[in-house]
């Protein structure tokens, strides 16, 4: 009886030792996607694991050389965050195939609530040479899972 209880407790230690000792991995995941328009359309990207997100990025999907002029908003009711970019010429310069320009990725370093929805959406600028107004485009939006 003796000699069982020391083989369990020297099995349970080394269990724990093994664990305490095992290198840790960050898996990290990422999801990103665009509005199904032609372009200019909105464009997200996420960058994290399970519900912690580490950042996040807007962007525009041009078609084949074209520009547009606007500014990006990447933002989440449920997460509470809104970033915007500075108003700005987006450009491809492909004859063939789109393009997407993202703009800066945006540090968020937090959980956030399980299936919060994060979207992203392109302001595109109008004018009529007197004044300058500004067109969202529809949202590309992913949901973080845990």
């Amino acid at each position: 009886m003796r000699t069982r209880r020391c083989r369990w407790i020297t099995a349970a230690i080394a269990a724990l030792t093994a664990l305490l000792t095992a290198p840790v991995h960050s898996v990290f995941a990422s999801a990103s996607g665009c509005t199904g328009a032609r372009g200019p359309a909105s464009c997200v990207t996420v960058n994290g694991a399970s519900t912690y997100v580490d950042s996040v990025a807007g962007g525009v999907r041009l078609g084949p050389h074209s520009t547009t002029r606007g500014y990006l908003e990447v933002g989440s009711a449920e997460a509470q965050f809104d970033f915007k970019t500075p108003v700005q010429t987006y450009y491809n310069a492909s004859r063939s195939f789109d393009s997407t320009n993202w703009g800066p990725s945006q540090r968020v370093g937090r959980q956030v609530p399980d299936r919060s929805f994060i979207c992203a959406w392109f302001w595109e600028e109008q004018s009529n040479g007197a004044r300058t107004w500004y067109v969202r485009h529809d949202p590309a939006c992913e949901t973080v899972h845990a």
